[in-house]
């Protein structure tokens, strides 16, 4: 299914999701939880959802304890629930390049 016919909830858990596996395969992170540096604006610049939409999403994920946003960051909890509300299997997109 493409981003654009997801909700709000499944595309924000899709990237969210997507970004944190891509970061763990890369090595980047050794540890249960996973940190990406990004802003609650770069997110919804990412999705074209107005900022207002995505802090709400945001806020939603959060009450679920399945992400835990910071200033200028967001650390995931739970990266196997988010593909799951995304209907996404991790590991379901082809090999390229990191970005």
């Amino acid at each position: 299914m493409s981003i654009g016919r997801r909700t709000a909830l499944e595309r924000t858990a899709y990237v969210l999701s997507f970004l944190a596996s891509r970061s763990i395969e890369a090595g980047m992170d050794q540890t249960d939880e996973v940190s990406l540096p990004l802003t609650q604006q770069h997110l919804a610049d990412t999705l074209g959802l107005s900022i207002v939409h995505t802090n709400k999403t945001l806020k939603k994920l959060s009450d679920r304890e399945l992400i835990k946003w910071g200033e200028r960051s967001c650390t995931i909890n739970d990266v196997e629930a988010l593909a799951r509300i995304a209907n996404w299997q991790v590991g379901q997109t082809e090999d390229r390049p990191f970005i």
